[in-house]
């Protein structure tokens, strides 16, 4: 059975919480059959990471971009990839696709770059396989509570 990985679950309830009426039309995280007859992505080089690993994990979550201000979406996956670039995550963060950039460890330090990656009403957040079973918080300021 597919299950979505621990860090994954853990991002998604934590931008839920402090985003309470934000607009979930976009959110998503299991594939369909589009996503799993794509090729060149996934753990494997193959599929989707929305769609499960071997090990039944999903490995990637999509995130409305509508948080209820203005910036706060731009803000939040900028913060994360910072988050990332910083080692704080842990490993878990595999890449950030967001109004047609990629940020990842792969190029350019975790800073967004390049065009045509598409997710211009989402944001598209891939997991490691290290996010299995690590649902440690992600400790981003735009997601401390007000006071």
């Amino acid at each position: 059975m597919a299950r979505l990985c621990a860090a994954g679950v853990t991002l998604r309830n934590q931008v839920n919480l402090r985003f309470p009426r934000r607009d979930k039309t976009s959110d998503g995280w299991i594939g369909d059959n589009a996503h799993a007859n794509r090729s060149g992505w996934g753990l494997n080089g193959k599929g989707s990471y929305h769609n499960p690993a071997p090990s039944g994990y999903v490995h990637a979550i999509d995130i409305d971009e509508d948080f209820g201000a203005p910036g706060d979406s731009m803000k939040f996956a900028k913060q994360l990839a910072e988050y990332c670039r910083l080692g704080l995550d842990n490993g878990r963060i595999a890449h950030i696709v967001y109004e047609n950039q990629v940020a990842s460890a792969t190029a350019d330090n975790w800073k967004f770059r390049g065009s045509g990656y598409g997710h211009t009403h989402h944001i598209h957040i891939s997991f490691t396989a290290k996010a299995d079973k690590d649902g440690s918080k992600f400790l981003l300021p735009i997601l401390k509570m007000p006071r």
